[in-house]
């Protein structure tokens, strides 16, 4: 599904055999009374949020008292699952998965159309994982620097493109920060997913794309693209020979794509304690972050109280980006 999926569909695999005999045991708890816990993921299988899930769940499963399990809802953007998931039972049993997109970001670039409320709807629990974006060329190209991509695209406004994951994706408002800070002009070609604009990329089809740095790490270690700058606050440990763009000269841009779970509101307390813990448990185990570093996600873990601090500033701040941009989906 995504440039980085190779890697991710190895370690994905170790997870399978996991993840169903977990699935079998849900029935025999569910006799006694327990329901498993289900990390919904509001993207397909393959993908970074999925891997992250299945990591965290398989580890998660020997520290709760229930079996933990993953379920799919991709759709809209990640903004389905997100409808969904409010109106399941308030115990424990549903965890949403989120991230960004749907969480902070589409309230601003959906205002008014979305069939739910964050602050009135679910509860943080807790931050779990992070990563930065990419901006890469493909091998053949005579870009070889971050500052001989600015320089063409002054020379020549608007003939250079870059390609993303579509209109109002997070890698779309990269490019166009990049594009506000640098002080260049350049041209969005959105496609449906990364996939095919990695394909792209690689055959020279685009000038540049940008990415969640996992879904650019084995093309990048290949030889077939070549990543000039990384979006973050640091550089990431999967590309350590990459600068930042702050490094660079283009500041401001500090964006991430972080991962973590909520549950409906409702949920008592207690319970959400429950899994607070069991995360943070789960993410201090060296081999758990090293499976999680192995496709490009750096552990980042916040509790139900940061974390819920956390998606306020994150909200306010994509409400700026947003509003600024005058991107629009319609």
């Amino acid at each position: 599904m995504r440039p980085g999926e190779n890697i991710m569909n190895k370690i994905l695999k170790a997870f399978v055999a996991a993840a169903v005999a977990v699935a079998g045991l849900s029935s025999a708890v569910a006799q006694d009374g327990a329901r498993a816990v289900t990390l919904y993921v509001p993207y397909g299988a393959g993908g970074t949020s999925d891997v992250m899930a299945r990591i965290l769940a398989a580890k998660m499963q020997t520290i709760l008292p229930r079996p933990v399990i993953v379920d799919n809802k991709p759709g809209a953007g990640g903004r389905l699952a997100v409808g969904l998931i409010k109106n399941m039972q308030a115990d424990g049993s549903a965890v949403l998965v989120g991230l960004p997109a749907p969480i902070t970001v589409a309230p601003h670039l959906y205002a008014g159309k979305l069939n739910y409320d964050m602050d009135k709807d679910y509860v943080a629990v807790a931050k779990v994982v992070k990563t930065g974006f990419s901006v890469a060329v493909p091998a053949s190209s005579k870009i070889q620097t971050f500052q001989d991509l600015v320089a063409m695209a002054k020379k020549n406004p608007n003939k250079l493109n870059y390609g993303t994951a579509g209109v109002g994706t997070i890698p779309h408002f990269v490019g166009h920060l990049i594009a506000k800070s640098a002080g260049i002009e350049w041209t969005m070609v959105p496609f449906k997913g990364g996939s095919g604009m990695t394909t792209d990329l690689i055959a020279g089809h685009i000038d540049v794309a940008i990415d969640l740095v996992p879904d650019h790490v084995e093309q990048a270690k290949s030889g077939k693209i070549r990543v000039l700058a990384v979006v973050g606050q640091h550089r990431a440990a999967a590309l350590p020979d990459v600068a930042t763009l702050t490094e660079l000269g283009v500041p401001g841009i500090e964006l991430e794509n972080w991962q973590g779970l909520f549950v409906p509101k409702k949920t008592p307390a207690a319970t959400v304690i429950e899994l607070q813990q069991a995360v943070e448990k789960a993410v201090a185990d060296p081999a758990v972050k090293q499976q999680l570093a192995r496709v490009g996600l750096e552990v980042a873990y916040q509790d139900a109280a940061a974390f819920t601090g956390f998606v306020k500033a994150d909200a306010d701040r994509w409400s700026a980006i947003v509003r600024d941009s005058k991107i629009s989906v319609d």
